[in-house]
């Protein structure tokens, strides 16, 4: 009785060992993607998904400064750039240079740029302006004077009223010091002394054990220990959280795309790996991923957009762009 119901059990493994041992190997496939930290996340999750859907795939993600990642996308040593910036121009230069065509940019995923705190720090909300007036001397939103104290932004009780804003910032070489450089501060010069080139873990720690800290990074970026604060975006007065609705509908204020930057020769198309690759993070599939992470999908005239990009076809009708 054992012994038939052995044999009957083992067959059926034995004969899919048989199977699989004839079945001719699958070459390895590397899906190579570097850059911004706050692409990490959705990346490693999209590429580990089309790896389970795709044989032989092997994804390599890896966090490096993005002038770096668009150094090695145009040397050919990564497939993907993740970028949380546009490209500078010498970027886009050497590329061209070295290939004689532009990078194809890709956008797959919307992000914001949201403003951290302790989770027991009891500002409810800060003015564009004054998030300006915090991380830039020149001022150049236009709040009339300096902002160092947490009583500059309306705090009275408790002791705050004179305590002094302790600054964090981020590595020069990411899409958030871009974003703050560039849209916020207006390239304004930084009101030192700011704390920078941290990774999210440990800015996550210094913001769990100071009270009077504060720094900016993605919309992912929120833990049990940290606080995101609404903005008053500047003409306004009423706040503004950072969610897939607002960031959406452009009415939170410092919004972006996130982009996958890949190589592209405009007359042979790109490879079948990126195609495919890129064609699921921009399907409803990838697009729920993304959402699932904490980073907010694109619209479908967008999206629409970047699948012609990726397969040089129009996926959808007319309706979609309108």
């Amino acid at each position: 009785m054992a012994m038939s119901f052995l044999r009957r059990t083992l067959t059926p493994v034995v004969l899919s060992l048989v199977c699989l041992s004839q079945a001719p190997a699958q070459a390895p496939q590397p899906l190579v993607a570097k850059g911004f930290q706050g692409m990490f996340y959705i990346t490693a999750v999209l590429t580990g998904a089309y790896a389970g859907r795709t044989p032989g795939v092997v994804p390599d993600v890896q966090i490096i400064g993005e002038s770096q990642a668009m150094k090695e996308l145009t040397e050919g040593s990564t497939q993907i750039a993740l970028m949380g910036r546009d490209l500078q121009p010498e970027e886009e230069a050497a590329f061209i240079a070295k290939w004689g065509y532009s990078p194809t940019r890709v956008a797959i995923a919307m992000d914001a740029l949201v403003v951290l705190v302790n989770k027991n720090n009891p500002i409810k909300e800060i003015k564009v302006e004054q998030l300006d007036a915090i991380y830039s001397i020149d001022r150049r939103q236009g709040w009339p004077k300096d902002v160092t104290t947490w009583g500059d932004l309306g705090l009275k009780q408790g002791g705050w009223e004179n305590r002094p804003i302790e600054r964090f910032g981020r590595p020069a070489d990411s899409g958030n010091y871009w974003l703050l450089n560039e849209t916020l501060t207006m390239k304004g010069r930084p009101r030192l002394p700011i704390r920078g080139n941290m990774d999210a873990t440990t800015l996550t720690e210094e913001l769990a054990a100071n009270q009077a800290a504060i720094a900016y990074g993605n919309m992912i970026e929120k833990f049990s220990s940290t606080r995101i604060v609404p903005l008053v975006p500047k003409g306004s007065k009423e706040p503004v959280e950072a969610n897939a609705a607002t960031v959406t509908s452009g009415e939170y204020p410092l919004c972006r795309f996130l982009y996958a930057y890949i190589n592209k020769d405009p007359k042979k198309g790109t490879t079948p790996l990126l195609r495919g690759f890129l064609s699921f993070a921009l399907s409803p599939a990838g697009q729920g991923i993304i959402k699932e992470c904490g980073q907010v999908p694109l619209q479908p005239d967008i999206n629409a957009l970047n699948r012609l990009k990726v397969t040089d076809r129009f996926d959808g009708d007319s309706n979609t762009l309108r």
